[in-house]
């Protein structure tokens, strides 16, 4: 059974980096299984199944946790970080103007793609629409990244073989690329709820508008027009 982790092991970072842990673009581990199939070490008709297995588990989960949840689920502190209020305001919108155009759309932008599926199982968006639009992209665009890389390695494969001699300070710079991309989103979403927040909201609304009757001014008679 040994053969059978490499192609788990693809499902299950396809499936983590797809519900957006860490928030890394999926395509990485698609690349990295095309590179790694062309060397042999896999082989490229299990790992391509593989790839697009870990990718529609990882739709599904965020359009399962959507349904499940609702609305409410999108006022959490968690779903608040991944969809701000405003937006999933305007992607509820989206999908009744636009539904399985917004889901491909959703599907190629890696910052947006995890609020469009969360969003889509809280607006109860049909199930069997939202399959057909996962299988539209699974199938040829998976295939194209999977593919691509492999025949891309297999070309320059003399280049891979002088890359592998620095593998661990790539994978490092990789990993430390991911870690600061990843806290960088935390951050931002930390800002983005305190700036959003009841409280903050009151302060602005206080310092904006000022008051329309104050002790200072509610003896003063109106100008006379």
């Amino acid at each position: 059974m040994d053969w059978f982790w490499p192609y788990l092991i693809i499902v299950g970072t396809l499936f983590f980096t797809g519900i957006g842990l860490p928030p890394l673009p999926e395509e990485l581990p698609i690349i990295a299984a095309g590179i790694t199939a062309s060397h042999a070490d896999l082989e490229w008709y299990l790992a391509w199944p593989a790839c697009i297995l870990g990718v529609l588990l990882a739709d599904l989960a965020l359009y399962g946790m959507g349904r499940l949840g609702g609305p409410k689920l999108m006022q959490s502190s968690w779903a608040r970080a991944l969809v701000s209020p405003e937006r999933f305001c305007r992607l509820s919108d989206g999908f009744h103007r636009h539904g399985l155009g917004l889901l491909l759309t959703g599907r190629l932008l890696p910052g947006l793609r995890t609020g469009v599926f969360l969003t889509a199982g809280a607006v109860e968006y049909p199930f069997w629409s939202f399959i057909l639009a996962d299988a539209l992209y699974a199938l040829p665009g998976v295939a194209l990244v999977f593919f691509g890389s492999y025949f891309l390695a297999e070309t320059f494969s003399h280049w891979f073989a002088e890359v592998d001699r620095v593998r661990h300070w790539i994978v490092l710079a990789v990993l430390g690329g991911g870690t600061m991309y990843a806290a960088f989103k935390l951050v931002r979403s930390w800002r983005r709820r305190r700036e959003s927040s009841p409280e903050a909201a009151s302060a602005v609304g206080q310092t904006i508008a000022p008051p329309l009757l104050s002790p200072s001014n509610s003896g003063q008679a109106r100008p006379a027009a």
